[in-house]
Formats: structure tokens, C-alpha cells, sequence
């Protein structure tokens, strides 16, 4: 063991026996809705990374102190090394090496940043084009990345941007890995699937261990599987999409599978009177209306829900709910309105409400 992964673990195992147990922490987008009883076996951690915070919470009677110690440690190391790889904001990451060349040639990537990419870009197919981890340019001209603006853009810098966007645009290669862009200027941006990516590969990790009954978040990307610490499935409750406060419109049992929510009641601006979701349109090259909306996606793996969710906000309700009929996706749209709160859920996603606590 190296001098740094011996400070780290120390570090780690002194962490945890502060933060030991973290009983009914807010997490993702919603609460979790279990239980807060003691119970031996019951572990829990949280950190940063990515620039958000993620946790993840077992209970397995046969693992002890040093043994999740471990775990935890394992994790956040595995969580630094995704974030070094696909992080925009660290220099020397490959994403960020990829966007600041503008070369057309094929450039060398790890084979984790390709199987990212590519999941990538099967979503932006079947989407139409509303997922596209390209409109980063898009995305800082409007205010939501670095420098804020005070008025709308203009349109012919509107369509001078879009002339560096588009997921036609990029390429990948499996075998060496690597990455191609046909237009120089083109850069990429995982921050909307990359948390879910790293969700999923925690649980490898808690599943090499022979862990079965966990609770996995990174971002408000979040998987579940098996029991919590009052022997019943994992409760998550989806949020009302409205800014200022937190407040549970539903919840849903998750066991072995991804949830993710996006929506614009978190991150918006307003400009000439009118409110902008974060969410880009690539289409239009220009943010969605505020509309307070929220579309919530379970899916096998918490990559899938991630970049689902992105993909379904953008496509609205109607079209969102085509295509989650004909992926198999479980969708759940909530759209705030002068009355209230229209819902909409497609059977996939009723099978997972929970029964209300103590019903």
C-alpha cells in the first residue's frame, strides 16, 4: 500500500467515525424516505466530487467497521478517478484535453471515457437529438457556465455556436480507444450522464464485495438494491418542482435499479422578464422556457436514468412519453401550473410507487 492510499484510508476511517450512520440525510433529488432506527449492521459515508456531494448507505450485518472502512475508501478513490478522466473543470482531464485540441484526427482516451461517450450518443439517436453532450458552448453563452449574461444573446452569436455543436459531429472508436470531432471548435461535456456512470460503478464495486442491500447517490443520480436498515425496500421521494423549498409529491421502492430527475426548478435565470431553464435546446440553440417541470426516470442503471432524464425534460412530455413506451423506461413527468401540480406516469413507473408510511 502507498504512503498517499494509507493517508487516504486513515483519513476515510477517521471521517466515518464522525459521520457514522447518517440517519435520514437528505439525498438526490428527493428525501429518503426510510427509517432512522439503529441497527447493527447499518453503514453509512459522504464526500464530494465532481463538484456536488454523493453518499451511499449498505446494511449488511457481516460487514464491520474496518471492512466498510475499506469499501468507503475504495469508492472515493474510484470516484477521483472518473472525475480526473471526464471532469471539464480539471485541466489535465481527458475531456478537457479532447476539447482544447483542434486536431480531426483521432485522439486517445481511456476505453471508460468511450463506453460513456457512446452510451452518449445511442441516447442523442434515439432522443432525436435532445440529449447532446455537446452544447457546452451553447450552455456558456447563455449564462449558465462561467460568466452570467444580463440580456439574451444575440441571434448571430446564437448561430455562430451552434455551428461548434452537434453530436454528429463526434466520433468514437473502441479499439484503440479514442475520440474524433469534424469541427475543431467542438467540445463535449459528460456532467449529465457522468454522475450516473459513477453510481454504476460504486455498486461494482459493492457487488465484487458480495454487498446486496445498499443505497448509491452521486449528484442526486442514485441507485438501490435490497433492503434498508428496516428490512423493506429503499424509499425515495420525488420532489414538487418548486423553487425555494423541498417538499415530496411521490414515493417510489427502488430495488436493483436507477433513478435520476431533471428539471428546472433548481438552476434558471431570468432575462428580459422571462425565466430560462438550464436545460439547452439543440435544436434551437437556446435554453427552455421556465416552466416548472420536472421528468423523473428509472432505469436499470443509474447512467441510463441520468441521461434519460436530460433527454426526456428536452423532448417534452408528449414525445418524452413515445419514446419511454418504446425504450421500456419508467417516466414520471410533474408540470406546476396555476391550479397546482399536473402528474403524469406510465405504468412501468406506477409499478413503483410506495405504499404511504404506516399504510
Amino acid at each position: 500500500m502507498t504512503a498517499r492510499s494509507s493517508a487516504r484510508r486513515r483519513f476515510y476511517r477517521g471521517l466515518l467515525m464522525v459521520k457514522r450512520l447518517l440517519h435520514c440525510t437528505a439525498v438526490l433529488f428527493a428525501l429518503l424516505l426510510a427509517g432512522c432506527g439503529e441497527r447493527g449492521g447499518e453503514h453509512g459515508f459522504q464526500g464530494a466530487v465532481m463538484g456536488t456531494s454523493w453518499s451511499f448507505k449498505l446494511f449488511e450485518e457481516a460487514v464491520g467497521e474496518d471492512e466498510f472502512a475499506a469499501i468507503a475508501s475504495e469508492a472515493a478513490r474510484r470516484l477521483d478517478e472518473i472525475e480526473a478522466a471526464m471532469s471539464t473543470y480539471i485541466g489535465t482531464s481527458q475531456v478537457s484535453r479532447f476539447n482544447a485540441s483542434r486536431s480531426t484526427e483521432w485522439q486517445a482516451v481511456s476505453s471508460e471515457v468511450v463506453e460513456v461517450v457512446a452510451y452518449a450518443q445511442r441516447i442523442s439517436e434515439l432522443s432525436g437529438g435532445a440529449f447532446d453532450i455537446t452544447v457546452a458552448p451553447l450552455v456558456e453563452l447563455w449564462g449558465f457556465a462561467g460568466e452570467a449574461v444580463v440580456q439574451p444573446p444575440a441571434a448571430a452569436a446564437v448561430a455562430r455556436a451552434r455551428r461548434t455543436v452537434g453530436y454528429r459531429h463526434l466520433s468514437f472508436r473502441r479499439q484503440p480507444p479514442a475520440l474524433r470531432k469534424d469541427v475543431p471548435e467542438l467540445r463535449i461535456d459528460l456532467a449529465a450522464i457522468a454522475k450516473g456512470f459513477a453510481v454504476d460503478r460504486v455498486v461494482d464495486i459493492l457487488h465484487r464485495r458480495g454487498i446486496k442491500n445498499y443505497l448509491v447517490e452521486v449528484g442526486g443520480e442514485l441507485r438501490a438494491s435490497g433492503r434498508n436498515q428496516e428490512l423493506e425496500p429503499w424509499r425515495v421521494g420525488v420532489e414538487k418542482p418548486t423553487p425555494g423549498w423541498r417538499e415530496v409529491m411521490r414515493a417510489v421502492q427502488l430495488d436493483g435499479i436507477g433513478i435520476a430527475t431533471s428539471g428546472d426548478y433548481r438552476n434558471f435565470i431570468e432575462l428580459d422578464g422571462k425565466r430560462y431553464s438550464h436545460e439547452i435546446d439543440p435544436h434551437s440553440g437556446r435554453p427552455m422556457l421556465y416552466r416548472g417541470v420536472s421528468v423523473t426516470v428509472i432505469a436499470p442503471t443509474a447512467m441510463a436514468a441520468d441521461a434519460w432524464a436530460t433527454g426526456l425534460f428536452v423532448t417534452g412530455k408528449e414525445k418524452g412519453m413515445k419514446i419511454a413506451r418504446d425504450q421500456g423506461l419508467a417516466v414520471y413527468y410533474i408540470e406546476q401550473t396555476g391550479d397546482g401540480f399536473v402528474q403524469t406516469m406510465n405504468k412501468a413507473f406506477s409499478r413503483h410507487l410506495a405504499a404511504p408510511q404506516g399504510g
